[in-house]
Order: structure tokens, then sequence, then C-alpha cells
């Protein structure tokens, strides 16, 4: 038995080295599903002399991510060999994803293009050559600075298209940190133009009872989109580092202070908002922070009931914002002291007016009482890097109300009233420090100041990153 395993071994091997066929194939490095032809070269040929070729074929083998089990796809070649040589540059008809049994998500995929050439003896030859299966749809996902009470999160979705095709179907994915899958959201396309808008509608936005307080704890999601056809699709979103776009909540359904309460029942020092800690920003590609409150239950009052002292009037903290932190009740806390380079928000203004808000821009100690008619109750804080520096939008959710920027160079709505001199150095002070705030990579936010604290009502507090 030995002997005849021996023989037919060295047989084969014989045969192998006296094989006449031989051949390989070049060509595109990248294929893509249905929508457009991809060329392959075969060269081979047999050095029989009365030998010819008669049999070509040409496989797509690959391994399917879902359960790790080998696939392969067979192309239909329209040319075959009858000569000693087969040498053609054939167009191969792409199949869809459904028939490779791939989805979006699958791609892009490593495989591997195998020819089998044959001669009339059933003597073969094998040529293989490594490819990437990739999607003829790319794009951009972005997380754009804005928000809609009814509607979310505006989301951008901008599809690159290869070839002649247009897009029929986007889908928004999304999913929460420590989640396995990402749950997805068909896309109304709406108009002619080359960006979608989507609107990211989370649960918690109609969901008051689901909370985010604790201030040792955040919530990420992460954002993709699929664009495609019903032949091709692509995954869009991911950075170079395959990382999409993220929104970090750092409050969710936040209420700190709830029911009524006075000078002499004030709340508990728990109460308090304590430093966290944004790391990572880069403005400058995009990132930003933004709040959204509803401040219908903020009053104004004095810190001391009995006291008459305009310097002794109390204001709701509803946040702070800064590059540095110090100890209060032996926590970390944006306070107000000199030389922080802190901006904090109060309202209503020292004056009591509900339509005005109350800035202080530290470390110059400016603090401005800035127009800004809040009757619905609900106001969005924004901060941003564009065109170079620092911006602060303020939003007031009102029919017809525009987003306001801060007017530094206004003259001071109580009391005392300011130079022009002095004026524009607050107002230089001030851009100075929001453009502190947006070209470092770290940014606290709190609110501790004051014994008054915050009655505000915050749906949420974020930073969105757009960069690796």
């Amino acid at each position: 038995m030995g002997g005849t395993e021996t023989l037919t071994k060295e047989y084969t091997q014989n045969l192998a080295l006296s094989n006449p066929v031989r051949g390989t194939i070049d060509g595109a490095n990248y294929l893509y599903p249905a929508g457009s032809e991809e060329n392959v070269n075969f060269n081979f040929q047999t050095r029989s002399h009365n030998g010819t070729l008669n049999s070509a074929l040409l496989k797509l083998q690959y391994t399917l991510p879902a359960n790790g089990e080998p696939a392969e796809y067979t192309f239909q070649l329209n040319q075959q060999p009858s000569e000693r040589e087969f040498t053609p540059e054939l167009a191969l008809d792409m199949p869809t994803l459904t028939e490779l049994g791939l989805s979006a998500t699958d791609l892009p995929l490593s495989a591997t293009l195998l020819a089998e050439v044959s001669d009339a003896n059933g003597l073969k030859a094998q040529s293989s050559k490594s490819v990437t299966v990739k999607s003829h749809f790319g794009g951009t996902v972005d997380i754009v600075d804005g928000f809609d009470p009814a509607q979310g999160f505006p989301i951008t979705i901008v599809p690159e298209v290869l070839s002649n095709l247009a897009v029929q179907n986007v889908t928004l994915r999304w999913k929460k940190e420590g989640d396995t899958d990402y749950t997805e959201e068909t896309v109304p396309i709406t108009g002619t133009g080359s960006t979608i808008t989507a609107y990211w509608h989370p649960s918690f936005l109609d969901n008051d009872t689901d909370v985010l307080s604790d201030d040792s704890q955040t919530r990420t999601y992460y954002f993709t989109a699929i664009v495609g056809n019903s032949d091709d699709a692509g995954v869009i979103g991911l950075n170079e580092s395959a990382d999409p776009a993220t929104m970090q909540f750092f409050k969710i359904n936040y209420n700190p202070n709830p029911g009524n309460w006075t000078y002499q029942n004030q709340p508990p020092a728990s109460s308090k908002w304590y430093a966290q800690t944004a790391s990572n920003m880069n403005f400058e590609a995009g990132d930003f922070f933004d709040a959204y409150m509803d401040v219908s239950n903020c009053t104004y009052g004095p810190k001391n009931p009995n006291s008459t002292d305009k310097s002794d009037l109390g204001m709701d903290n509803l946040l702070s914002l800064g590059r540095r932190i110090q100890s209060v009740d032996g926590k970390p806390a944006l306070q107000w002291s000199a030389g922080n380079g802190n901006i904090i928000f109060y309202y209503p203004a020292r004056n009591g007016d509900k339509n005005n808000l109350q800035i202080a821009v530290l470390s110059n100690a400016i603090s401005r009482a800035q127009p800004f008619s809040i009757d619905s109750g609900k106001m969005r804080v924004l901060l941003k890097r564009a065109d170079g520096k620092g911006h602060l939008i303020l939003s007031h959710y009102q029919t017809g109300a525009p987003d306001v920027e801060p007017d530094w160079l206004s003259q001071e709505i109580y009391a005392y009233k300011y130079t022009e001199s002095e004026l524009q150095s607050m107002a230089e002070a001030a851009q100075g420090r929001l453009d502190e705030l947006t070209n470092s990579n770290t940014l606290y936010m709190a609110s501790t100041e004051g014994v008054h604290r915050s009655r505000a009502v915050y749906k949420y507090v974020r930073v969105v990153r757009k960069h690796n």
C-alpha cells in the first residue's frame, strides 16, 4: 500500500512539472457591486504543440463577515478560449450585494479573484489576485450645531457617488457607547440638493424620567449612515481612524433643585453641579459645546432678604464654562475667581428683569447684563469656533427670534454707565476669553456659583466631536 501511495505522489508531481498550461491574471485592485464594469486581464497559454485551451472560469472567493463561512461567486465570462493562447481583457459584470450575500456594513471586504484555465486534456493552471470589494457610495456625516425641540438634533449626510448612480436609500445609524449593534432609521430624501438633513430624536427628549445627573457619568453616542440603492450601499461617516462622529452628553433631564425654595430654605450642597471635564476637544476641527434648558423657574432675589445693597443680589447660576478649576467643598468646581478665565451665566440678570441674562467674563471680572428675551422659558447656549475665533451663540426658541451673540459693546442696561473706552476694553477681553476657551483641548463645565444656584431644568448638556 505504501509503495502505491509513493508512486501516485511521484506521478502527480511529474504531471504538474509537465503541465503545459501556464498563466496569470491581472487588473483592477478594487471591485464594486453592480453598477460598473471592472476589467480583468487573462494571460494564459499552453506549451503543447498540438494542444489548445478550451475552458476558463473566474471566481470571487471571500469570507462572509456575518458567520465566518467561506463563500464564492462564479462570474459568467463572455469569452472562452479556443486556441493555444487566451489573453483577453474581460469586463466583469459585477453582482449585487444581495447576490454576494453581503450588506453595506461588510464593506470594504478583502477577497480573492481566482482564475482557472484548462486545455483539452483536462490539464489546468490557476492564478489568483487579491482584491477589495468596495461600495460606489461614500460621503460624510456631520453633526451640525443646532437643535430643534420638536425634531431633535440635525445631522447632515452628504453622499459621494462613483459612477453615474443615484442615491435611492439613506439610513441614519447610531449606537450608545458600550452597545454592540447600531439602531437604524430610514431618512426621507427630499429636494434635489446634495446634502440630506436627518434629525435624531432620542427617547430622552420625550421621556423626562430618563435622567443623567451624576457628575461622574456621561453618555456617548456614535453616528454613521448607509447610503445606496437596491444593488449597492456603503457605510459613511467613518473617519480615517474608523471613529464615527460622536455626541457626549454630560446631563440629560437634569433638575438640580426641584420644587420651590427660599433664602431661608436653601438647597443642600449636593445639588451643586461640580465640574465635569470634556477632554480631547478640537474646536478648530468643528467640535462644539451646547446646552438646552428650561429657565422658567429661575427667579431673582437678594442673597440676604434684609439687604438693599445691589452688590448683594443673587441670581441663578445657569452654567459656568472654563479652562481652570479650583476646589469647592473638596470637589472640582468653576468658581468666581479673578484669573480663572471662566465664563459664568446667570439668569435673571442683576436688575431682576427676566428679559436680561447676566454674563460674567473672568479674569477681568466683567459682568454684563445682556438683553435677551426668554418669554418661551427655553434657552440654549452654544460655544464654538469659526473664522479663527470663539463664538458664544444664544438661542431664544421664540417664533421669529434669531440666534444672537452677546453685544459686548452695548451700554450697560442697569446702574453704572461705561465709557466708550471701557466698553471697548471689555469687548476685547470677552473675545479673548472665548478665543482661549476654544483654543483649549479641555473644557470644564459646572454650576456651583452663588447661593441661589440654579433652578433651571437641563434637557441636555453635550459636546460634539468631529475629529480623530
